[in-house]
This record gives structure tokens, C-alpha cells and sequence, in this order.
């Protein structure tokens, strides 16, 4: 579901930005608090959700983002032999901290 939201939502960014912050961001967060549960495939389509919201928005997301992001970069998941998962956390981590304000990056 996640990934036909992300390509209809190319479609016409703005509007459709608004939309998926609206209802799927909060329980795409809450469901990578629990990423343990989830299979590494779940997790990077939930982290493209988010990498695609961050890109297409210019307001900035809440810290949880970033230690939600921090705690997936600090385990190594058995069913992610070529670290697909550190790669793409690592690419959120750098356009999170890109939208941060001069004061918050420091």
C-alpha cells in the first residue's frame, strides 16, 4: 500500500504531500518504533514513504524522526545480508539532518 501511495503521490506532489502527512505519516512512525517485528522489506518501503514526505515537503519532521532513523542504523538485521537498511536509513538520516535549521544541525 505504501509504495502505490508514494508512486500516486508523484503524480501531483503537493497536493498529494499533504494528504499522506495527513493520514500515513503517524502510523507509518509508530509502526518503525516496532521495526524488530517487521521484515526488512516492510522497513525500507515505510522508510521511502518517509524519504519521498521529506524530499517533497519543506517543513521539518520531529526529533522522534531522527531517533527512530538512529535506532534502525544501530541494528544489524540478519534478513539484510547487503545492508540495504543502513543504506536507506542512511540517506533519510542525511535529508533529515538537510532540513534541520542552522541551530538544530549544530
Amino acid at each position: 500500500l505504501c509504495q502505490l501511495l508514494v508512486m500516486f503521490g508523484m503524480l501531483d506532489p503537493s497536493q498529494f504531500t499533504k494528504e499522506l502527512k495527513l493520514r500515513v505519516l503517524n502510523p507509518v512512525r509508530a509502526s518503525l518504533k516496532y521495526a524488530t517485528k517487521l521484515s526488512v522489506a516492510d522497513i525500507m518501503v515505510r522508510l521511502q514513504v518517509f524519504l519521498f514526505l521529506i524530499t517533497q515537503d519543506s517543513n521539518e519532521f520531529g526529533m522522534e524522526w531522527f531517533n527512530i532513523l538512529c535506532v534502525l542504523l544501530s541494528e544489524k538485521r540478519d534478513d539484510d545480508p547487503d545492508d540495504n537498511l543502513l543504506s536507506m536509513c542512511t540517506q533519510c538520516v542525511a535529508y533529515f539532518v538537510g532540513r534541520l535549521s542552522d541551530n538544530q544541525q549544530q
